[in-house]
């Protein structure tokens, strides 16, 4: 008998062993990531030399393409002189135009060479920079420049500026592994040259805020003077419900890390070149009438953030450790004396320097005619509750009769993405890697895929590799969940929405997608949320930081482009435009903040007649389509539409009921009229960049592209007399050769 208790108890441990070891494999997150996927980002680096460098108080570091950089010790100011205009750029600005007494030691703010954001770890967190702490500097010979090695004692940390002239301009930048930190402080965030391009109030003067599209300060117009912020390429925010939050309030992040500030005459263009990814610009207003406007972008080396744990209780936190890598900016100087400053100016000096530096992919190939766009959704289940089936929304055939509903002639201006294709179908993630039968079979997609390249209709299978509901296709929260820094995962209040770990995708890319990609003959692949969304992940073996999670949505994207398919992406944030053929649901305005005069086409005039693209609202689901078809003119966006063989009415309920009014046979006229209208009237804007924008009024607006022709565009219920051309109520009129005065 007791050796039978014995045995019980002996197996009820070992049972209870087996069953805590299980619970801790499928609690604790494990991931294995290979970071030699990852490609190095490549950028400008400065070149140390043993020069040694004057005792005067204002040296002269270099000279390139007609600008000279000088550096003033005791303000600790660069300046940047255009030796054929004698125009002076500064990184600070002059006490005397400052305030009545120009007393120098009163304005030590206008000369900071650097603002630091830093935490004690105990819950403080506050701001100091060059000109309110004691800071000891060391310098360094660069060919054309300096490197500045700062130590602030009172706070233990240490880092290097390296600044330089090269062909652009003026570079900066802090190198990661110069920052050193004593235990008590670290690092939350630096701001470059905060003075760089500061000017006073005037009426010529604007902001470029690269929120969206794109926004316009003008100066003097705002009463408000609080200043503004916005990351770039996506919130910092652990919380999926604050995310979702806004989206839907309309609120845009920064998908190109430009930004620019003028006075009318001159101008400063900056480009944030490194640690984009964990950065955010910032405008601060005049708050006074003897104040300057600012616009300065911020690199963010810790997060605070707040989340709920499973006890409903707020916890807020800083990063023990750095997550962003080397900081840099590229400035850039502009000016007029003829005429005033624009922001089409602006933007081709961005273009030009992304063309440059391989950072726009000039050669996307999809640039001959304007296209109309046309995401086609395959199939969707049902989230009901009551009905989870899979619906067959438009099959692998009925796809096939879409397109033959399109003039025959025209069906070469078509670009198809295929939504739901997968066996969850669409609004499911992850979905799957495998087509869903009910559409059909893997000979009738290969040969859907055949049938397009025939007739020379650009295709792309759109996935998602990025998000994930906890209903998802082989999902496990618990083991492939992005998570947070204490081990939480990252999720939505109902702990049903997830993230997923970008380089655990691009190894099963890799491996397993991309050969079936081949096996249907798949033309291109559109990724979803990939130029969206960006995310840092801390769980145990899958560590990435955001910087690392864009670089593996590239090599995604790269992997495809290797193996002869095009790739689109949705959103377009900067870091995806050296690679991708096209983007879809690119927004087509700023975040609308009271502060700004109005939404601009920013990033539109900078990548148009390069890299395709539509806007984020289709034509078929606008509230006003003579109005959505202007704001395609106006920015430059091809015509789309979402489109389903089968009727609407089967959306109801299932993980793509955003969609509405998708019948095919209701919007094929429209379409052909589009393909029409766009190629014949418009075709001039499929190939030349946009090089001037201008608001005439509330209702009409003026676009002019490279070739001289230009577009005036009237919004409003009646017709408006611009220039002395007469524009039709809710029309346009192209005026070729001609410009917007």
């Amino acid at each position: 008998m007791k050796q039978k208790t014995k045995i019980v108890i002996i197996t009820a441990l070992v049972l209870v062993v087996a069953i805590a070891a299980l619970a801790v494999w499928i609690i604790i997150p494990k991931k294995s990531v290979d970071y030699s996927l990852l490609e190095t980002k490549v950028t400008d680096t400065p070149k140390y030399t043993d020069t040694v460098l004057s005792s005067e108080n204002i040296i002269t570091l270099g000279e390139v393409d007609g600008k000279k950089l000088t550096y003033q010790r005791d303000s600790n100011t660069f300046n940047v002189i255009d030796t054929v205009s004698n125009v002076v750029f500064t990184s600070g600005t002059s006490a005397a135009f400052y305030t009545s007494e120009g007393d120098l030691e009163l304005d030590k703010s206008m000369y900071r060479l650097c603002q630091v954001g830093y935490t004690d770890f105990k819950g403080l967190e506050d701001v100091f920079d060059t000109t309110s702490t004691t800071v000891d500097i060391k310098e360094k010979a660069l060919e054309n420049g300096i490197a500045l090695e700062l130590t602030f004692a009172d706070y233990g940390i240490t880092f290097t500026i390296e600044v330089w002239l090269n062909e652009g301009g003026l570079k900066a930048r802090i190198p990661v592994k110069s920052i050193k930190e004593k235990d008590i402080y670290g690092i939350t965030s630096i701001t470059l040259f905060p003075m760089m391009g500061a000017v006073k109030n005037n009426e010529d003067g604007f902001v470029v805020y690269p929120d969206g599209s794109g926004s316009l300060y003008k100066f003097g117009v705002s009463g408000d003077t609080t200043p503004l912020s916005t990351f770039f390429y996506f919130q910092n925010s652990f919380d999926l419900d604050e995310i979702d939050e806004r989206i839907n309030q309309g609120q845009q992040n920064v998908m190109l890390p430009a930004y620019g500030i003028t006075d009318g005459k001159t101008g400063v263009v900056s480009y944030v070149t490194e640690g984009d990814e964990n950065a955010y610009a910032t405008l601060q207003p005049a708050f006074s009438a003897t104040g300057y406007n600012r616009m300065v972008a911020s690199c963010m080396y810790r997060k605070s953030y707040s989340f709920i744990s499973p006890t409903d209780v707020e916890i807020t936190q800083v990063e023990k450790d750095l997550s962003a890598g080397d900081y840099g900016i590229q400035y850039f100087f502009i000016q007029n004396s003829t005429r005033n400053i624009t922001y089409g100016d602006m933007a081709s000096v961005i273009r030009e320097f992304m063309l440059r530096k391989g950072l726009l992919n000039k050669s996307s190939g999809n640039n001959d005619d304007v296209k109309a766009n046309l995401q086609i959704v395959m199939a969707t289940k049902g989230n009901s509750g009551m009905d989870t089936s899979l619906k067959a929304l438009t099959t692998f055939d009925e796809t096939k009769k879409i397109i033959e509903a399109v003039d025959k002639d025209k069906r070469d201006n078509l670009r198809i993405y295929m939504l739901g294709w997968q066996e969850g179908g669409y609004g499911l993630n992850p979905s799957g890697d495998k087509l869903a039968k009910i559409l059909g079979s893997k000979k009738d997609l290969a040969a859907l895929n055949k049938y397009f390249e025939d007739n020379k209709i650009e295709s792309y299978m759109v996935a998602d590799y990025v998000a994930a509901i906890k209903d998802g296709v082989g999902f496990n929260a618990n083991s492939q969940a992005v998570y947070n820094e204490m081990n939480l995962p990252i999720t939505d209040g109902a702990y049903e929405s997830y993230l997923r770990n970008a380089l655990v995708e691009l190894k099963k890319f890799n491996n397993k997608r991309i050969p079936y990609f081949k096996d249907v003959n798949a033309n291109g692949i559109a990724f979803e949320k990939a130029g969206y969304y960006l995310y840092d992940d801390y769980s145990k073996g899958g560590r990435l930081i955001r910087s690392q999670t864009a670089l593996a949505f590239v090599k995604t994207a790269k992997v495809a482009a290797e193996n002869k398919m095009k790739t689109a992406v949705q959103g377009g944030n900067a870091y995806m435009l050296s690679t991708v053929n096209a983007i879809y649901d690119m927004p087509e305005k700023g975040s609308e903040n009271t502060k700004m005069v109005y939404s601009i086409p920013f990033y539109q005039m900078i990548v148009h007649g390069y890299i395709p693209y539509t806007g984020n609202i289709a034509g078929n689901m606008s509230a006003d389509f003579d109005q959505q078809k202007l704001k395609w003119i106006e920015y430059g966006s091809q015509p789309n539409f979402v489109l389903t063989y089968n009727t609407s009415e089967l959306i109801k309920n299932t993980y793509a009921d955003t969609a509405f009014a998708t019948d095919y046979e209701e919007h094929m006229g429209t379409v052909n009229e589009c393909i029409e209208e766009f190629n014949t009237k418009l075709g001039f804007t499929a190939k030349e960049t946009m090089i001037d924008h201008k608001v005439v009024s509330d209702d009409v607006v003026i676009v002019t592209y490279e070739g001289g022709n230009s577009i005036y565009i009237n919004y409003g219920n009646e017709t408006a007399n611009v220039n002395g051309v007469e524009v039709p109520s809710e029309n346009y009129v192209v005026i070729e050769g001609g410009s917007a005065q």
